[in-house]
């Protein structure tokens, strides 16, 4: 996979989840919620939310039993420069 196609993509996931105001972990979005969003593949989304997770742009919580996942400061401010 080409590296720009990754940025693509990632940033397919970034931008939604700070659309959606996913940036604490009270606002933590669940993976079929991000799912439904950005309608990726569910093998590949969770591919790039683990790489995501790796490079610190997301965490990944369990909150009742379901694994959830917001934006880290990092994630934030990399959704946003798209538009500056």
């Amino acid at each position: 996979m080409m590296a720009r196609e990754i940025v693509n993509e990632t940033l397919r996931i970034l931008i939604p989840l700070n659309n959606f105001g996913a940036i604490s972990e009270d606002r933590s979005l669940t993976f079929s919620q991000i799912q439904s969003i950005v309608k990726l593949n569910p093998l590949k989304l969770k591919e790039y939310l683990n790489l995501l997770e790796r490079r610190g742009y997301i965490r990944r919580i369990i909150s009742g039993g379901i694994e959830k996942y917001y934006l880290t400061p990092l994630g934030i401010i990399t959704a946003l420069s798209i538009f500056s």
